[in-house]
């Protein structure tokens, strides 16, 4: 999905609105997941996965017994991929149990090695941006710091997701405790465009592959392709402008 360009003077300021309709189009990209977006993205890519161990070396081992940890599939797709991340522990795990060779400990905007190991063509930022205290800052320092690459992956959950719904109407929010934001289509396109990002195309999708066997599967494949607004995921593919 390209972002209409009648939203752009919001998104950088020019205009406000007290009631901006940020409208999104249905049944586009209806049924795809997550992974498959950013497996369709690096395909023949030199790419950084930035938070590439998931928190723990138990969240790696259930992500691989069930297909869906991202790491693994980037390498699978990519030309070349490489991983950081400030769990100690998660990355001695992969380096010397599951023997990955290009995976560093530390912290994507503070390790020097990074920017002379490789010249990245994309760097992927799998639910990163949820986890810093200044998100706008953050996609501004990458441009600075990593002035070869010009593509950033980006996805965050979304703060309107039908979960949430389900949550609200028991007044509670389930929520990873280490999260400091929830971000919608409209704020996250905000932030990235405030940090010097050019969008060069987002969309919402599901979180997993839907299952399209059993009538409560084909309901919430018609829910959710008529209003996408309740998917899982926001995702963004940023350009340096």
């Amino acid at each position: 999905m390209i972002l209409e360009q009648e939203s752009l003077p919001y998104l950088k300021g020019d205009k406000f609105s007290k009631g901006y309709f940020f409208r999104l189009p249905s049944g586009e990209n209806a049924f795809e997941d997550r992974i498959s977006w950013f497996e369709r993205h690096v395909r023949g890519k030199t790419l950084l996965d930035a938070g590439c161990a998931d928190h723990s070396t138990q969240a790696i081992e259930r992500k691989r017994k069930m297909g869906t940890w991202l790491h693994e599939k980037l390498r699978k797709a990519s030309s070349f991929c490489a991983g950081v991340d400030v769990s100690t522990d998660a990355v001695h795990y992969m380096k010397n149990v599951l023997h990955l060779p290009h995976v560093f400990c530390g912290h994507l905007l503070e390790t020097p090695q990074l920017k002379e190991y490789q010249k990245w063509d994309v760097i992927v930022l799998g639910e990163i941006l949820e986890h810093t205290d200044n998100p706008v800052e953050f996609l501004r320092s990458i441009l600075e710091i990593y002035p070869e690459v010009n593509e950033l992956l980006v996805s965050v959950p979304n703060a309107l997701r039908f979960q949430n719904f389900v949550f609200n109407l028991a007044n509670v929010e389930c929520i990873n405790s280490d999260h400091r934001y929830w971000f919608t289509p409209y704020t996250l396109a905000k932030v990235c465009v405030r940090a010097g990002w050019a969008i060069g195309e987002w969309g919402l999708v599901n979180s997993v592959k839907l299952d399209s066997g059993g009538v409560q599967n084909l309901l919430k494949r018609y829910w959710l392709k008529r209003f996408p607004m309740f998917r899982d995921t926001i995702v963004a593919r940023l350009l340096r402008l």
